[in-house]
This record gives structure tokens, C-alpha cells and sequence, in this order.
């Protein structure tokens, strides 16, 4: 499918690379839900777009209603001549910010619509919710599975693998997650929706439905670093102390500092880590 997305309304040259500005508005765009077919090339309540990554010129969302990933390449260069992957016109007119993006599907199960659990190539994977998404550094995708209770790995291939949190079976039979920290496959989530990533590769998880902030380490190492699990609140304080409610979107700076959506609380949090300094000795 093609979307045409407004990204500026100001002329700019034609070989001037997307700006934040520009990814801002792509991001704005792609998330918008119920519009005209004509304006995004996505028929009404089609899609219920939910998580964003960017990695370079790349895009990526999850799709929670058809239960897949959906990608996408940006075009570099945006003047009205540029060409885009499929060698066709980028769609932008002069004196315009218009961007057109083919969308298609990266991975997940083929017809979508399908919810479920399994691993596997980028068509026999299956997903039940998928919210958040991030990039790391070296292209490949984490979601978070959010009714499977579980977080996989993508690589750049579509192929796809449970990277942390234990599949306890469909919802129908009980599963509703549950919290338990240790090492990849030997723990519980509940509900994770928000994933960020910080310079090392620690990935950062909103366990909404346990009400914390969870880390995994590049070696698969759960983690409870903040908030009380199943005790929903409104608190600031030491980060086991403090508590969240119901925290959606998390994001991580450059200084490892952690920002959180706390939803139910209708405010955004920062988690500061605690630095150590070490002094030198005097010879």
C-alpha cells in the first residue's frame, strides 16, 4: 500500500535529507487512525498502528490490529525528480513536504488478522498485540508482544525470536501474565507495551500490567529496576519505592536517564541513575 504523508509546508531544496521535524511529522502520519483512504492509503479503521522505531532512513510500527510488522524506506533526497526504492516519483511537489512511503509488511502471519504465538520465519511468525518497537544498533527490531506477555527479537530477515518473558498460553486458558525476574525464557511479564534501548544494548521494558520498569541486559538479565510490582500508585522516591500506574512509553538519553509515560497517572516520570564517582588515589 502507499501512504502520502505531509512531512512540511515551507519550499526547501530538493537535496536536503528528512529533518526530526520531517520524521516527527512521518511519525504523526502513520499513527493517525480513521482517515480517508484517499489522504493515507490505508482504508478506514484498517490498521491500529501503536509503536515507532527508526533506525537511519528506515521505519518501522506495529500493526495491532493485523498482528504484524510493517517497514518502510525513506527516500534520502525529497526533491520532485528524486526517485524512490520501487524507481518511481518520491511524490513531492515543489513547494511541498510530501512524502510517499510504500509500507509493507515485514514480518508476522500472512493473511494478517491472525493473533497467536510462534516463532519462526518472517510468515510463520505470529504475534498477539505487538506495541512497542525499537531498533538496536545493528538493525535488528524488539517488540513487545504485548498479549503474549512476551518480548521477541526480529532480526534484519523478518526471522523471529522470544528474547525475554515466558509464554504461558492464550488467554483463554489463563494467561495473564504474571512477574518473576531472571534470565530470558525464566521470567513474567504482564502486558509489557513500551520498549527503548540505551547505548550499551540494555533494553528498557513498561511492564504495565505489574506496574514497573523492567531492564534486560544483552545477556537475556531481567531485572526490576523501579516501581513495586502489583502495587499501582502514585509515588516518587528510591526506585523500589516508587510506584507507577499502568506506565505505557518509556525512553531512554544518552546519560542512561530513563523517561516514563506513567498513564494512569497522567504524568511523565524520569528515573536517574545513580553514578559513582570513583576518585584517584595519590601516588
Amino acid at each position: 500500500r502507499r501512504i502520502n504523508l505531509t512531512a512540511a509546508h515551507e519550499p526547501q531544496p530538493s537535496t536536503k535529507e528528512p529533518t526530526y521535524e520531517d520524521y516527527a511529522a512521518i511519525a504523526q502520519s502513520l499513527c493517525e487512525n480513521g482517515r480517508d483512504s484517499g489522504v493515507y492509503g490505508f482504508e478506514k479503521h484498517h490498521v491500529l498502528p501503536f509503536g515507532l522505531a527508526v533506525n537511519g532512513s528506515r521505519v518501522a510500527l506495529t500493526d495491532s490490529v493485523e498482528q504484524i510488522i510493517r517497514t518502510a524506506a525513506l527516500p534520502k533526497r525529497i526533491g520532485p525528480d528524486d526517485k524512490d526504492m520501487d524507481g518511481e516519483k518520491s511524490g513531492r511537489e515543489e513547494g511541498y513536504g510530501e512524502y510517499k512511503v510504500t509500507m509493507k509488511p515485514f514480518t508476522g502471519w500472512q493473511p494478517s488478522y491472525y493473533h497467536g504465538y510462534q516463532d519462526g520465519n518472517n510468515v510463520e511468525t505470529q504475534f498477539n498485540a505487538p506495541h512497542g518497537i525499537v531498533y538496536d544498533r545493528r538493525g535488528n527490531l524488539y517488540v513487545a508482544d504485548t498479549s503474549n506477555h512476551v518480548i521477541r527479537k526480529v532480526d534484519r530477515h523478518g526471522n523471529s525470536r522470544t528474547w525475554a518473558g515466558f509464554h504461558m498460553g492464550p488467554r483463554t486458558l489463563g494467561n495473564d501474565g504474571g512477574h518473576h525476574d531472571g534470565v530470558a525464557l525464566l521470567v513474567d511479564f504482564k502486558f509489557p507495551m513500551g520498549l527503548a534501548i540505551d547505548l550499551i544494548g540494555n533494553l528498557y521494558v513498561a511492564d504495565s500490567g505489574n506496574h514497573v520498569i523492567r531492564k534486560i541486559s544483552p545477556s537475556r538479565e531481567v531485572t526490576t529496576i523501579a516501581g513495586r510490582p502489583g502495587l499501582p500508585g502514585d509515588q516518587v522516591g528510591p526506585s523500589l519505592v516508587a510506584k507507577f500506574k499502568e506506565p505505557i512509553g518509556v525512553a531512554v538519553d544518552r546519560n542512561g536517564d530513563i523517561f516514563v509515560a506513567d498513564s494512569g497517572n497522567h504524568c511523565i516520570k524520569k528515573i536517574q541513575l545513580v553514578r559513582h564517582r570513583h576518585k584517584k588515589k595519590k601516588l
